[in-house]
């Protein structure tokens, strides 16, 4: 029989001395520990650590090998011929060891888990153990176990869909003497429902259609009823037990759908029911430092209670995600896909029939979604994945268990779909919400920082699962002030930069999530000289470059976030001040004409984040010396500083140099009062910064040419006499006097 000491003995062998064979002994030791005894959760745990350990080293020797099932069929040699062995036994224990361990394969390593599983004759030695033991209560449970595991793997599906499996699964799902045997046939039939019609969609797609919309509501109706059955084990189990974490499993499946997904956001007994099986931080188990020790010293019950968080994370997740935003190709995917499920001959929908399925596809619009996430946040739930997050953390992501992992990862996945509606942010904000994302980030990110490697490669070190709880944070930040995020203490939220960088420059982040980083930052470098100075100055990413690299993207919305950054960069911050030009840096010439080309767009906002930066910049004499030769040489500068003051004289002079002037006209009105005022202090300050009479004088000539000097003249007589504008009249009167004093006369 297995013990604790020497599975212990095993696993540290293992560690000292990986091997991919293993002695017949230590085989027997490994199965042993799957034979019911009244300790088997704790040696099962410790078995189940060293399976995990020893396929990941499987995988890891051969991951570099061009043929990817040479790691699967070492291990199906390795543990297939005992799993059979056992099965061929005709003593309970020795067989129900067999499948109980082949059920904790499958959850260690799918793909050989299936292929043993498929082997011939393995499923039907299973199904003789029900005739072999007909009075046992454990063997029957145990199948329905792994048939629910290997009902989540399209592969084994078709052994699985046989009439004789599925009609023993429905009748234990019916039963009501086990409930442990109950709720895990019907999670093996709601795994062969969903599963069955995911790969009849995939088919389709393929030119292979073996469902109809008419077998889409029927399967509809069927799950109905499963998850009524699951809905009253939760409610009458009230407590964690395998039972209730299969019940939790099938509705974590079901809530795909639709209807259901409405159905459970309105049933308030059972969301407290489900609420009230995660415990309260008090009542949490500690957890030790390292993984090994997680797994030896984990209570009885926590394999069960790790299931039931990442269940319940996963149902609140379905009910209040919206459907993703989808490119034109995948707009042509869907569309495929629903052309192939269009049936034929006597499949033909009914014209009601077409309407519910259409009514069906309605709950899941942006609308219903909204509604689900209020009804989910009055109900409590937030407090429901605090508690789930709290449960695991503190460990760095070295150690985080691997289930506290995907655990964490769906509790924040959840957390970010309801902060998708800006109405609910203030609530997510005063239950905790944000701590409880800075304690996925701050788990996620332990030890990010201390890896060897050029920065792109640090940040690309992190999974991108875990990008999630980094993006709700920066929505957050988006609409509320950065110490109402991350608290009063300003190191609080500058600690947030390190994040919000890596979201902006992880290789996998998509446009919204960059976007969203960018807008972060914006607000925390808008909060204080120091952050902005501490934005500059982070390292991880290079956030500097990325940004300036993102002012030449096509996307209007990532590049005017961009260009607004760099204006409060700029602003607060002498490193970025230096860097866009404010001295003789290396292409900083470069990033002042990009300024200058970003205050010619058609979009207001990016021309007024351009126009400000540049008004900062040109405080520099550098900058502004810079720019009149740039002005001399390609004669680009003042024209574009005109169009800011006064796009109507700027509209004419272009009118002399230019035949087709129309789309100039119809994107150009009257001239907006903050792009004034940055273009005359733009002017003030480039005339005030040059330096000799002569070049005064060029630049003089310059603006009368481009219509400089009358856009000055107009923007003084339109300015009411009973208004102080001196912030535009002032600096708009030096430089005409400038300009009259190199000898150019002024137009009366």
């Amino acid at each position: 029989m297995a013990n604790e000491t020497s599975l212990k003995a095993l696993s540290q062998k293992h560690r000292d001395s990986p091997t991919e064979k293993l002695l017949p002994e230590e085989l027997t030791l490994l199965i042993d520990a799957f034979i019911p005894t009244p300790e088997d959760s704790s040696i099962r745990a410790l078995s189940l650590l060293f399976l995990s350990q020893f396929s990941s080293n499987i995988r890891y020797k051969y991951a570099t090998q061009s043929d990817t099932d040479i790691a699967t069929a070492v291990l199906v040699r390795t543990f297939a011929p005992l799993i059979e062995t056992r099965l061929g036994e005709t003593q309970e224990s020795t067989t129900l060891s067999g499948i109980n361990f082949l059920a904790s394969f499958f959850q260690v390593d799918p793909r050989s888990g299936s292929q043993i599983f498929l082997r011939d004759g393995l499923v039907d030695a299973v199904m003789d153990a029900i005739d072999l033991y007909p009075s046992s209560r454990a063997v029957p449970v145990a199948i329905a176990n792994l048939f629910s595991q290997a009902s989540g793997n399209r592969e084994c599906r078709p052994e699985l869909s046989s009439p004789e499996i599925k009609s023993w699964l429905e009748v234990k799902s019916r039963q009501t003497n086990d409930s442990s045997l109950r709720a895990s046939a019907a999670v093996a039939l709601v795994k062969l429902s969903r599963g069955s019609r995911a790969d009849a969609e995939n088919s389709a797609v393929n030119g292979i259609s073996t469902s109809t919309p008419k077998d889409e509501i029927n399967n509809g109706e069927d799950e109905v009823k499963l998850v009524e059955l699951m809905r009253n084990l939760v409610i009458s189990e009230g407590q964690p037990s395998s039972a209730t974490l299969d019940a939790v499993e099938g509705l974590a499946y079901l809530t795909v759908q639709p209807m259901i997904k409405e159905s459970i956001s309105r049933d308030s007994a059972l969301l407290k029911s489900l609420i009230s099986l995660i415990p309260r931080r008090s009542n949490a188990p500690s957890f030790p430092a390292s993984h090994a020790d997680h797994t030896s010293q984990m209570p009885t019950n926590q394999n069960i209670d790790l299931g039931l968080h990442y269940g319940i994370a996963a149902i609140i997740f379905n009910i209040c995600s919206y459907k993703p935003r989808l490119s034109d190709e995948e707009q042509q995917m869907e569309k495929l896909k629903r052309m192939a499920r269009v049936p034929v001959g006597d499949g033909k929908l009914s014209a009601s029939d077409a309407s519910a399925l259409s009514d069906v596809e309605k709950l899941d619009d942006d609308s219903h979604v909204a509604a689900r996430g209020k009804r989910l946040l009055d109900c409590g739930i937030l407090d429901a994945l605090s508690g789930i997050i709290k449960q695991g953390g503190g460990r760095s992501l070295g150690n985080r268990n691997t289930a506290i992992q995907r655990i964490q990862r769906a509790a924040a996945a959840s957390i970010l779909a309801l902060i998708e509606d800006k109405s609910n942010r203030g609530k997510i904000l005063q239950g905790g919400g944000a701590r409880a994302l800075l304690a996925i980030v701050q788990s996620s990110l332990a030890d990010l920082l201390s890896r060897e490697g050029n920065a792109q490669q640090m940040v690309d070190a992190l999974d991108s699962a875990d990008l999630a709880a980094i993006q709700a944070l920066a929505k957050l930040s988006i609409t509320s002030p950065p110490p109402a995020v991350f608290g009063s203490a300003q190191d609080s939220y500058i600690d947030a930069m390190r994040p919000f960088a890596i979201l902006l420059c992880h290789s996998s982040s998509s446009l919204l999530q960059r976007f969203e980083a960018i807008m972060a930052l914006t607000n925390i470098a808008s909060v204080s000289l120091e952050a902005a100075e501490r934005v500059t100055e982070t390292t991880v990413g290079d956030i500097v470059k990325r940004v300036e690299g993102l002012l030449l993207e096509n996307n209007t919305f990532l590049r005017r976030a961009a260009t607004e950054l760099v204006c409060n960069l700029v602003n607060g911050a002498n490193g970025s001040f230096e860097y866009f030009g404010g001295t003789a840096k290396s292409n900083a010439k470069s990033r002042l004409l990009i300024l200058i080309a970003l205050s010619d767009v058609e979009d207001l906002q990016t021309r007024l984040a351009a126009s400000g930066a540049l008004a900062i910049l040109t405080v520099s004499p550098f900058a502004c010396q810079s720019l009149a030769k740039l002005e001399i040489e390609r004669h680009r500068v003042l024209p574009i500083l005109v169009e800011l003051i006064s796009p109507e004289i700027a509209q004419e002079y272009r009118e002399e140099i230019e035949e087709d002037s129309e789309e100039q006209e119809e994107r150009r009105g009257s001239g907006d009062p903050g792009l004034v005022h940055r273009g005359v202090v733009c002017v003030r300050n480039l005339f005030a910064n040059i330096e000799g009479q002569d070049e005064r004088k060029a630049m003089s000539l310059e603006a009368e040419k481009s219509g400089l000097v009358r856009a000055l003249i107009q923007t003084i007589k339109s300015s009411p006499a009973d208004t102080d504008n001196n912030v535009i009249l002032k600096p708009a009167a030096e430089v005409l006097k400038w300009i009259l004093q190199a000898g150019v006369k002024l137009p009366l």
